[in-house]
């Protein structure tokens, strides 16, 4: 089946006319209020094209965006195997009567938890996620029990592959839609009215596999109601790590909080069209003098028309212009989140960095005790995909604060090198399998979010403080103003000395025309 948009065919366009002619006839009476919200979402080539393996999967398709695709059918045998170990001999026989006939009756639900037109009709989709929810279902059942393992017991999936692919956003199978699953198979216990045990499964599985620590279970069960019920796995991790504080019902969907920055090159291209023309008008003024002017001028034009040749103006304007841009660059840093890394923080201000041990929400630093209090982050094979996707689903969800998305920006200011990594790490902020240098690459090239200044988030009042705290310390002051007056100094020494050669090659040209010896009443 074509899921690309841009593929248009006729058998295309006459079945989405009678699917929507269906959908006007059987669900006139249906409360658009009462569907559950977009949650799965396509990420833009723009956020995936600097690292599509993050955003992709490699092995398992799950749903309809990834399921049909040739190069992931070797998995369809796996989750068959899934699906005979998850139910009744009874239950297979009488699949599609007890389970896709009704998924069918239930098509609205399923395609409006996705955020793009699907060409695929009613019962392919609802086979695609039958066999995924269940596949899913069982995963959850058994951890990785032995659907999983060949009959010598050896990983048929490579745990870290499985989990990334597992919570990649565009992978993800509906809340709802694993619901209706056990409800029509009765997987399900009547009195487990509020999905206790499948929130129970959803919860063991981010357990195992969430980067950063989740708050108590009794503390999630205190606040969940059926109104604030997971809608899949990756938001179910995103809510424990953020503390279940977010309502993701009551926020619109868009893909616009993350905003790559990129080079403009226009200015650049504008300064070097002035700069060229100015040249241009000055050498074409020399070239009306030379023909016109005195005998004595034309023998001197012709000298410092070949030295304005000859100098570097491109070099000399750059380095005017590099100081306009920093300037520039220093106002754009106040929308983003800016700190020392934990080296600097140590060496120049004896600040310590603590795991907290409880979550993105309680980072803090006491000026008293020079400590700054950060959650534990766990660094292994699959955290980088997990925290990619994670971010991405928080901007396409447009979360107020995006906590995350500036916790992110943190640590990449932090754990800015390997030697920020390795104090983080004996400090027990940075667990986990991936080396020092792993972990501060991945840091430097995680695709940041440019996130304005929003004056209430505690991560910006932490930050503040903090390096409130740090520009105050008299070696901090000092070795700023010693790196800046290098920086100027270095900066105009190119200056002065391509000034100075312009006026010693124009002082020649010139006594090169009159004699300088007289001027300077040198006689031979």
């Amino acid at each position: 089946m074509a899921l690309d948009p841009n593929v248009s065919s006729n058998s295309s366009a006459r079945r989405w006319t009678d699917r929507i002619s269906n959908a006007l006839q059987k669900e006139v009476d249906i409360d658009l209020n009462l569907l559950p919200p977009v949650c799965v979402l396509q990420v833009p080539k723009t956020l995936t094209h600097l690292k599509p393996e993050a955003y992709t999967p490699q092995l398992i398709g799950m749903g309809p965006f990834h399921h049909l695709r040739p190069d992931l059918y070797q998995m369809e045998r796996y989750k068959l195997a899934a699906i005979k170990d998850i139910l009744e001999p009874a239950q297979i026989l009488n699949f599609e009567h007890l389970l896709i006939d009704k998924l069918r009756e239930n098509d609205l639900v399923v395609r409006v938890c996705y955020n793009r037109f699907m060409d695929i009709d009613e019962k392919t989709l609802a086979w695609i996620v039958a066999i995924d929810g269940l596949f899913l279902l069982n995963i959850l059942r058994s951890a990785y029990g032995n659907n999983l393992h060949d009959h010598h017991g050896n990983n048929i999936i490579d745990d870290s592959i499985f989990t990334r692919d597992f919570m990649m956003l565009e992978n993800q199978i509906p809340f709802v839609v694993v619901r209706q699953i056990r409800k029509f198979l009765r997987l399900s216990s009547p009195e487990d009215r509020e999905d206790a045990q499948l929130i129970s499964m959803f919860r063991r599985f981010c357990e195992m596999h969430s980067p950063l620590p989740l708050p108590a279970n009794n503390e999630y069960h205190r606040n969940n109601t059926t109104e604030t019920q997971p809608l899949h796995l990756l938001d179910f991790m995103y809510r424990l790590i953020l503390d279940d504080r977010v309502d993701f019902a009551s926020v619109p969907i868009q893909m616009s909080s993350i905003i790559n920055i990129k080079h403009d090159y226009k200015d650049e291209e504008d300064d070097q069209d002035t700069h060229e023309d100015i040249i241009h008008k000055f050498e074409t003024m020399l070239k009306v003098l030379e023909p016109i002017g005195p005998r004595k001028v034309q023998k001197l034009v012709n000298p410092i028309n070949q030295v304005l040749a000859n100098v570097p103006w491109s070099k000399i304007s750059g380095i005017f212009r590099e100081g306009m841009e920093r300037n520039i660059g220093d106002e754009e840093s106040k929308n983003t989140i800016t700190i020392p890394s934990a080296s600097q923080l140590w060496c120049y201000a004896s600040v310590r960095c603590i795991p907290n041990r409880e979550g993105i929400h309680m980072i803090r630093f006491e000026q008293a005790s020079s400590t700054l209090y950060l959650p534990v982050i766990t660094m292994n094979a699959g955290s980088e995909v997990i925290l990619r996707n994670l971010m991405i689903y928080e901007a396409a969800m447009s979360i107020s604060k995006l906590e995350l998305a500036r916790y992110i920006n943190l640590m990449s200011g932090i754990a800015n090198a390997t030697e920020d990594v390795r104090l983080l790490r004996q400090a027990g902020v940075i667990k986990g399998d991936l080396t020092d240098n792993e972990i501060a690459t991945l840091f430097s090239t995680m695709q940041r979010s440019f996130v304005r200044s929003s004056g209430i988030s505690n991560m910006e009042i932490v930050v503040e403080k903090l390096n409130k705290y740090y520009d105050q310390r008299l070696i901090v002051r000092a070795r700023r103003a010693l790196k800046k007056s290098i920086y100027v100094s270095l900066k105009l020494l190119p200056v002065a000395l391509s000034i100075s050669f312009v006026l010693l090659l124009i002082f020649k040209s010139v006594c090169s025309v009159y004699d300088c010896h007289n001027v300077w009443g040198y006689r031979d």
